[in-house]
């Protein structure tokens, strides 16, 4: 019996990836996206409750308050404050992925997608 020679399969790169944001007042934003960067987009409700948050159960990953401001604005420490978060470092957990899609930009707006950063640290559109 002749052995089998593998076969080499060559992944597609994903080398770019942009998406149309139309704001309440009714202008469109055009945001690119890094995919060495980014690994996944979450967008609707669904997703970032019931994929996105829940990943946060399965493991513990920690940021700092500083960072989470620096990603997701001021607006952030409302959420600290009502998860009872009062530690510098803070552990990512399912609540604060919920609480942090609920945020509202100066403009009135709700984030339109959260990034999953290939260092699990979300990051918002901005």
């Amino acid at each position: 019996m002749e052995s089998e020679k593998a076969v080499t399969v060559a992944r597609e790169k994903v080398i770019g990836i942009t998406i149309n944001v139309l704001t309440s007042s009714g202008q469109c934003k055009t945001i690119t996206i890094d995919p060495e960067r980014t690994e996944a987009l979450f967008w609707s409700d669904r997703a970032v409750n019931e994929i996105l948050a829940p990943f946060y159960d399965s493991i513990e990953k920690f940021t700092t308050q500083e960072e989470l401001i620096k990603r997701f604005g001021p607006e952030i420490q409302v959420a600290f404050k009502s998860l009872g978060i009062e530690s510098n470092e803070v552990r990512i957990t399912p609540d604060l992925v919920k609480a942090m899609w609920q945020l509202t930009h100066a403009s009135g707006d709700t984030l339109s997608f959260i990034q999953k950063t290939i260092n699990c640290i979300p990051r918002p559109c901005r």
